[in-house]
């Protein structure tokens, strides 16, 4: 269900204390909820891309008339509906497959996008008492304490785009305004209970549920509003359209916060336009990263205008279901979430379904406490303000870090979660770092992303077997091991990799070894840390059948890499080396067909992509010389028909041309039905079978041979009368179609009564020279089998004989793989990800089996496999189209061969390396050879890990060593987290590095440097103190203390206090005529003072006088004053001194001059007063000095 979005079950984050006073967290009482727990979220299988089989979403060209538009449509069978709010896509709907509509209307010109109708499903099965006992995991994200500074108000509503909610629960009334049924486009009522799955109302709880009322458990946000918007149905499934439309809604009616728990593979730009329409109105979106333990995008959470979510558990450890990549922004724990459901149960649950919702609170908060913050702004506060935890700074497994309530508030740091200390074997994150087996046999996995590097020798080893298995696996444990096994020779090209299990699993890869170094890596496919040890190890292993799978990846023009549907082989390029050819599985790639063909080293080189005639996608693909030029061509079934494309001399191929008469076949197979030499053509279509011969001119002659549809054919002779048959899955078993000299009759076979028939082939598999039919059926084991029905003398099928093979059989096809001369069946597994060999003995029986590894699990369709020589060794390998491209599954022969190379063989510092010096320079050596030319600034790189920006440095390559050196031209920071990273450097062979490699370091943490220009100004009984920022990179604030007299505060705690924050300024009020001493000091995060700066501002003292006190009006008064320093006497020269006077009884004082102080500190002014005054002498202070005030002079005018 890849393309199904999950409703990732997130879990709330923890915080550190218990606020005092009332806005204190909840007290608790001595009953404790009583809940129920949801499964955990797993990983049953690959990941799919469900969408509703009759819908696209189409974008029109502004310029595209309405004309234009509708015969875009209804020429391919489409039908407009409603345009999607908050976007520019329109739905449409077909009575066809929305794969083949989506496919064909992307080629039209007047189409600008289109994309299927994906679905999204939710990620899991599905005095406040519960505080005290049961949320816990609030104080991981500091929310209790964040209380003190923002509860949440009535005035920000959360948007739950969820399925319903709830508004009858305990803890839930009156919590709820009115909202919106998406999928039945009806409104839902403030209180309603429109939640018929429970998953919105657990989402909504861990936001909103109402605190501190004795009841149940405590929300994030004490004071916001749900608005329940519900796109999911009863079983946690929706559509795009229905997202689409309930986010549009939500924002068009005042929703602020939406909380997505919810997502799922595929990009969907109509989806995307709805997320971005809802950013740019100001609502801060937030979802669920997803649940599946990997790297695969999810949607909408990778959206960059979306703040995606990963789990935590309750300490801040990544859980193994959360997914992961560079597009997470923050994490939460998603564990053991307490929260209401459906009546008035409450459950606990985990997944990143309920991640989200903390984060939703605590975004909740913030916008209560700021809210003009944009979006944007948000986000910024979230990831600025979060705990670093995993590899230090941002990763791909917690983004920024576990968000801090409290210190998203206001309220300060809390210490980072400490990066697990290297254990057994470390470091051995590169190949020269790898431990041999003799040094360790067992490991663990450290830190979030880390790879364990191994190294031995295969000594007179004619096959070897590399195991490594966890010590176990507990579902009860929010992080477990999934091992991922990779071989690679000593020049380190890629021999083969493994994943075919579960978690707690053993993972073995067997291969052919040259007698040279080897090395394997160990890594956990969910990438968290785990407490589990594995143990590794190297045996002889009997030879193997076939060599690890390689892939074959192919970009699709949606990112990612194109899914491939079916392949063939054959010489598609005349160059006499057979070739793969494979179709798209789903519209967007780009191209409809792909030839990979083979190189002179025997692989595949880069896929050629070719088109269909109206781009309509391929069920099934067949390689056969149609034109009789003795060139291979490439035959297709498609909803438009069967269509062929002609191998040119150059060796390409020709435009697809359409067979007439054909539209609505599903599978089409090729044989010389007539024994004209000419190729003829058997297909099916819901209508039946039909064969078309050809005919001299090259036109088709068509008969209807059987009335019911068939899922695959297979052609061969069958009732031993020279003449092909056609073999046919139907519903009831498989029919043989008999090609007679007089007609065509029809037989039907069951293999196993009452089981799935999924896969055929036609071969002689007993070694009499006439072919028999293998059949593959059934699902889990035992029910699992590939039969065999032979044909006898008499040209009639004898009883099936059936043999038992691993679950979920699909495509079969015939080979002789071990080169006995004899045919072996070669059977698909899906769910499982391998290949099957039952090998055929000289006494012409299957007997031994042997397996092949395609390192994919999924549902595969008729036409997945095919068999032949691709590699130019002469023995059959598999190739298989799978989900991520072209599997290639080679025979085994000599040595395994090694394939793609690694790029980076060593770094230094070594991965998760600390206490590296401010002035270290890091270095890079390569696999490779590497064009000096490429080796530059913007390839490889240092990244500041806070805020992921390039530290400036220079780069020196030596090309003798392959290595990089990276010198920053200033100094790091202290205690500072570092990414060293390598991308787009090209090799000697104009290969291009494509996938970046990166390493983490942290440095040396010492005290911070002082602050810079720390300056004091005096003012009038007051001082505004000045400093500028030290070079530091985990400030915690700045402390400004001070002292009365000549001599500063000793330390941190003497004196008193003036300021403590991250401010480059203060402000304080200071007595008249006293002398004050000011220091500063930079603290750091972890505690580390830097040197102090000090500064004195020395009080002052001034006089006043006048040359009478009493005049009449209109007579002048001479008023004076003295300004000394109060430390020594002395005066203070050279300054500006004011004269104030205000009116007798009057409050307004009045500047009337301003004279500067004398050498000996004197300053007078005469003035005629209008009436009776009081004067007053002011000086405002300066960087040396503080200001004061003489005292009132009156003078009565008579």
């Amino acid at each position: 269900m890849a393309a199904a979005l999950t409703l990732a079950l997130v879990a709330p984050v923890t915080a550190f204390a218990t606020s005092p006073a009332a806005s204190a967290a909840p007290t608790p009482t001595a009953k404790k909820v009583v809940a129920k727990h949801l499964p955990r979220p797993s990983r049953t299988g690959g990941h799919t891309r469900a969408h509703d089989p009759h819908t696209v979403l189409v974008k029109f060209k502004t310029t595209a008339s309405k004309a234009s538009r509708d015969l875009a449509l209804t020429r391919r069978g489409g039908h407009a509906g409603a345009q999607l709010g908050g976007t520019s896509f329109v739905k449409v709907t077909t009575n066809g497959r929305a794969e083949e509509l989506a496919s064909r209307l992307g080629a039209d010109p007047s189409v600008a996008e289109v994309t299927l109708d994906y679905v999204r499903s939710a990620a899991a099965t599905p005095n406040d008492p519960a505080f005290g006992y049961d949320q816990d995991y609030l104080k991981t994200v500091r929310v209790p304490t964040a209380w003190d500074r923002s509860k949440g108000s009535l005035t920000q509503i959360v948007a739950v785009i969820d399925t319903g909610v709830n508004g009858k629960h305990p803890d839930l009334v009156g919590r709820t305004v009115a909202g919106y049924n998406a999928i039945r486009n009806v409104g839902i009522a403030a209180g309603a209970a429109s939640d018929d799955n429970g998953h919105g109302s657990m989402v909504s709880g861990i936001i909103a549920a109402a605190t501190n009322n004795g009841v149940g458990i405590s929300g994030v946000a004490w004071n916001a509003k749900i608005m329940p918007v519900k796109v999911l149905d009863g079983t946690g499934n929706g559509t795009d359209s229905d997202v689409a439309e309930g986010v549009n809604w939500a924002v068009s009616h005042g929703a602020k916060i939406l909380n997505l728990s919810l997502g799922g593979d595929g990009d969907n730009p109509a989806l995307h336009d709805a997320v971005k329409n809802a950013v740019a109105k100001g609502a801060v979106v937030i979802v669920a990263a997803g649940n599946w333990g990997d790297d695969v995008p999810q949607y909408p959470a990778a959206y960059p205008e979306a703040i995606a979510v990963g789990a935590t558990d309750s300490t801040g450890a990544l859980t193994d279901f959360s997914s992961y990549g560079p597009w997470i922004d923050v994490a939460a724990p998603g564990w053991g979430i307490l929260s209401t459901r459906l009546g008035d149960t409450y459950y606990f649950g985990d997944g990143t379904s309920f991640s989200a919702p903390i984060v939703a609170g605590v975004a909740t908060l913030i916008r209560t406490q700021s809210p003009t913050l944009t979006p944007a702004q948000v986000l910024s506060r979230l990831r600025s303000t979060a705990r670093d935890a995993g590899p230090r700074g941002i990763d791909p497994y917690y983004g920024a870090g576990v968000v801090d309530a409290t210190n998203a508030l206001g309220g300060g740091w809390a210490a980072d979660f400490a990066q697990p200390a290297p254990r057994i074997g470390e470091p051995n994150d590169v190949p020269v770092r790898a431990k041999t087996l003799d040094q360790a046999n067992y490991g663990l996995i450290d830190v979030e992303g880390d790879v364990d590097w191994y190294r031995f020798t295969p000594t007179a080893l004619r096959a070897a077997s590399v195991t490594v298995g966890p010590s176990y696996n507990n579902a009860d444990d929010a992080q477990n091991l999934d091992p991922v096994l990779a071989v690679y020779d000593k020049n380190l090209r890629l021999v083969g990799q493994v994943d075919a299990k579960g978690p707690g699993e053993s993972e073995t890869l067997t291969f052919r070894p040259s007698g040279d170094e080897y090395f394997f890596t160990v890594r956990n496919f969910n990438g968290n840390r785990t407490d589990a040890s594995y143990v590794v190890g190297v045996d002889s292993a009997p030879i193997g059948e076939f060599d690890p799978s390689v892939l074959f990846p192919v970009a699709s023009v949606a990112g990612g890499n194109a899914a491939l549907g079916a392949t063939a082989v054959g010489d598609l390029t005349g160059d006499g080396r057979v070739d793969a050819v494979a179709t798209a599985a789903a519209p967007g790639t780009g191209a409809q067909l792909y030839v990979f063909a083979q190189t002179s080293s025997g692989t595949f080189g880069a896929a050629r992509p070719y088109g269909t005639v109206d781009s309509s996608l391929a069920h099934n693909v067949v390689v056969a010389d149609v034109d009789r030029d003795g060139r291979r061509d490439v035959v297709v079934a498609t909803d438009l028909g069967v269509q062929v494309l002609l191998q040119t001399a150059a060796g390409d191929l020709a435009p697809a041309t359409l067979v007439p008469g054909t539209s609505g076949v599903t599978f089409v197979e090729t044989a010389d039905l007539d024994g004209d030499g000419r190729t003829d053509l058997v297909t099916s279509s819901p209508a039946g079978v039909t064969a078309l011969v050809q005919q001299v001119d090259g036109s088709w002659a068509a008969t209807v041979v059987s009335a019911t549809h068939a899922t695959e054919l297979e052609t061969g002779d069958l009732d031993g009368d020279a003449r092909p048959d056609v073999a046919a899955v139907a519903a009831d078993g498989v029919r043989v179609l008999h090609n007679t000299t007089t007609g065509w009759t029809s037989t039907t076979h069951v293999a196993v009564a009452g089981a799935v028939h999924r896969g055929i082939e036609v071969a002689d598999v007993n070694g009499d020279s006439r072919a028999d039919l293998v059949v593959s059926t059934g699902e889990v084991a035992p029910s699992s089998q590939i039969v065999v029905l032979t044909q006898t003398s008499t040209g009639q099928l004898a009883d099936p004989v059936v043999r038992s093979t691993t679950d979920w059989p699909t495509s079969v096809e015939s080979g002789d793989v071990d080169g006995n001369g004899r045919p072996d069946v070669i059977a698909l597994h899906e769910k499982w990800g391998h290949v099957t060999v039952e090998f055929q003995g000289q006494d012409g029986t299957l007997g031994a089996t042997g397996y092949g590894q395609t390192d994919t699990v999924q549902d595969f369709g008729p036409g997945a496999l095919a068999v032949g020589d691709v590699t130019g060794d002469g023995s059959p390998d598999a190739v298989v189209a799978t989900d991520s491209g072209l599997r290639l599954v080679r025979n085994g022969g000599a040595s395994t061969p090694g394939t793609t190379q690694l790029w980076v063989r060593s770094t230094s510092p070594n991965d998760f390396g600390s206490g590296m010096t401010q002035t270290y320079t890091p270095t890079v050596t390569f696999a490779r050879d590497v064009v000096p030319s490429s080796v530059t600034t913007s390839t490889v790189r240092i990244l500041n890990g806070r805020n992921g920006s390039a530290v400036p440095a220079t780069v020196s390559y030596d090309a003798v060593k392959r290595t990089a050196t990276v010198r920053p031209t200033s100094p790091l920071y202290d205690d500072a987290p570092y990414r060293l990273t390598v991308s787009g450097v090209k090799d000697t062979s104009a290969t291009t590095m494509t996938t970046a490699y990166s390493s983490t370091f942290r440095t040396v943490d010492v005290a911070p440097k002082g602050v810079g220009a720390f300056r004091a100004t005096g003012a009038l009984r007051a001082a505004t103190l000045t400093w500028t920022a030290p070079a530091v990179n985990d400030l915690d604030r700045y402390i400004v203390r001070m002292a009365t007299g000549s001599t500063p505060p000793a330390n941190v705690t003497a004196g008193t206090g003036v300021y403590s924050g991250t401010a480059l300024s203060a402000k304080v009020n200071l007595a008249q005529g006293t002398t004050y001493s000011f220091r500063i000091w930079a603290k750091d995060r972890s505690g580390r003072y830097s040197p102090a700066s000090s500064v004195k501002l020395v009080g002052t003292a001034e006089t006043i006088g006048s040359s009478t006190t009493s005049l009449t009006k209109g007579r002048f008064v001479t008023v004076s004053s003295k300004l000394t320093r109060r430390d020594t006497g002395g005066p203070i020269s050279g300054v500006p001194v004011q004269l104030y006077w205000r009116k007798v009884g009057s409050t307004t004082w009045n500047l009337t001059a301003t004279r500067t102080s004398s050498s000996v500190g004197t300053v007078s002014y005469a003035h005629a007063p209008s009436a009776s005054v009081d004067y007053m002498w002011v000086y405002r202070g300066s960087s040396a000095y503080v200001g004061s005030s003489s005292a009132l002079r009156r003078v009565t005018v008579r």
